[in-house]
């Protein structure tokens, strides 16, 4: 169970304008409230994640995930789950990271709706574009549940609630809307 506290959720997000030269290679951390967009401020293109509804209507946002310790990234479609405690990366995913299995720590039982499954803990910083053209980026610093078990090969990976809940989520399928204001 997540105990983290709103507070603490919000010192592990870092913001950058990917293009901008004062940004590169800087990992600027906002800390003060009034330095990131308010849920209470009007919506701004400038602040919104768009996603994107799959052809048998499921929710996905497009993140990068980075492994630090091994110097590794990959980009992942991203299944939107409130019903997840924290992000997960499936088989299909973990696998184009190319980490071998032997190199992470210990292994550890999840269970969800379809059962349970073999996964590991990783630090992870899972980055997404945003704002007009995305060209700015948010990125998270979590501990990525990681699955090498053939059984959640045909599964995509989950969004779940370590980030979702530092979001205000517009979703309408019938009208083609999903939307994280950060």
């Amino acid at each position: 169970m997540d105990t983290m506290g709103r507070g603490e959720r919000h010192s592990r997000m870092r913001y950058r304008r990917r293009n901008d030269p004062a940004y590169q290679g800087k990992q600027h951390q906002h800390k003060k409230h009034g330095d990131r967009p308010s849920r209470n401020q009007p919506n701004k293109d400038d602040s919104l994640i768009t996603g994107f509804f799959s052809s048998r209507g499921r929710p996905y946002i497009y993140g990068r995930v980075t492994l630090p310790r091994f110097g590794v990234s990959t980009d992942v479609p991203f299944l939107l789950d409130t019903g997840a405690d924290s992000s997960c990366l499936h088989f299909r995913h973990t696998s184009e990271l190319v980490v071998p299995e032997s190199s992470l720590g210990n292994e550890s039982s999840v269970g969800g709706i379809g059962g349970n499954a073999a996964y590991y803990r990783e630090p992870a910083m899972v980055t997404f574009a945003y704002g007009s053209g995305g060209i700015d980026e948010v990125s998270y610093n979590i501990d990525l549940a990681l699955s090498y078990s053939d059984a959640t090969l045909g599964l995509p990976s989950l969004l779940g609630r370590d980030i979702l809940d530092d979001w205000h989520i517009e979703y309408s399928r019938k009208r083609n809307l999903l939307r994280c204001m950060i």
